[in-house]
């Protein structure tokens, strides 16, 4: 639950089924038991048919058991990693399988690959004037998110992401040497981030890895795309839109910049979940506890619990996946 400076983790709920009713029990539930139900203005979710469906997804159905409408805000962004997914399809074919043959054969060779041996985007539509011109905003944003305070880079590869792509565009590291890839990793067919991450690397080492000329114009292609298109969106889609200089304007756009559209904090939470289910307590109880001691801090041994306030936004999305990891 996010709003007015308060970012809560309210509980993560083990639920019987992934359908839409049983999503929207479990939430409205922990909003009964913190006692917030009538502060709620609105949902941020994953943009799943068990969440967004007209009849019976998780979204409507919160709103049936609260006896209200509420503030529909689609994950940022999940929205785009289905148009990502799309581009990736069209342009790769679609995966028959949990690999992708090209990512695994690109991890397979990664000891071999000289890493100062990366070259950037090479292509003749690179000098059109439309690219250029978006280039001249893209490259200083994407280097202010460098150097931003860290909630603009939440996590490691965030911040690989867009080095990646300034990479790419031709604007090298500021470092005290040559820059340090990191060694490919885990992706997972849902997410889209670390797919992106791929394709950047094996495109700056497309001399070093061996590629098909099918895949090489594919690779060019898509990092025209990542690079001008959707990593910059992916980062800017947190971030509300100034509000106009007027005090009541002001007053509400205080309010939205507190509200998080993104599924960060969740997806986090759950990550850390899963890495640690069971690790600690199979005790449905001090499990529930522990979440709580993970999510606020701690002063003089007592677990200090911040009161949610008016006007909060509840994120819903992630008890399908805590029902199978549980």
């Amino acid at each position: 639950m996010t709003g007015c400076n308060v970012e809560k983790i309210l509980g993560i709920v083990k639920i019987a089924s992934i359908t839409g009713q049983a999503q929207a029990n479990a939430t409205f539930q922990l909003l009964k038991l913190w006692d917030v139900s009538e502060d709620i203005i609105g949902m941020c979710f994953d943009t799943t048919a068990a969440n967004t469906g007209t009849s019976s997804g998780a979204c409507v159905l919160l709103e049936k058991l609260l006896h209200r409408n509420l503030l529909h805000f689609a994950c940022g962004h999940h929205v785009h990693e289905l148009i990502i997914g799309e581009v990736f399809t069209v342009l790769f074919g679609p995966s028959r399988g949990p690999n992708i043959g090209m990512f695994e054969r690109f991890r397979a060779y990664w000891p071999n690959i000289n890493q100062s041996n990366h070259k950037p985007l090479d292509d003749d539509r690179m000098n059109h004037s439309l690219l250029q011109m978006m280039r001249f905003d893209i490259v200083p944003s994407l280097t202010c998110f460098l150097s931003a305070d860290s909630s603009y880079i939440p996590r490691e590869d965030y911040k690989e992401l867009v080095e990646l792509c300034l990479l790419v565009l031709g604007y090298p590291m500021q470092t005290d040497g040559k820059y340090h890839f990191r060694v490919p990793g885990a992706y997972h067919m849902a997410r889209w981030m670390a797919k992106v991450i791929y394709c950047l690397k094996m495109y700056l080492f497309r001399n070093e890895f061996k590629l098909t000329a099918t895949e090489t114009k594919s690779l060019t292609e898509f990092c025209l795309f990542a690079t001008h298109i959707y990593v910059p969106a992916w980062m800017l889609c947190p971030i509300p839109s100034d509000a106009p200089d007027l005090p009541l304007f002001q007053k509400v756009a205080n309010v939205v910049k507190s509200l998080k559209v993104v599924n960060d904090t969740a997806e986090r939470t759950v990550a850390l979940m899963t890495n640690f289910n069971q690790s600690i307590t199979k005790n449905e109880t001090e499990l529930q506890k522990l979440i709580q001691i993970n999510s606020t801090e701690l002063s003089f041994g007592i677990i200090k619990l911040p009161l949610p306030c008016e006007n909060c936004l509840f994120s819903v999305e992630y008890f399908v996946i805590l029902s199978i990891n549980l």
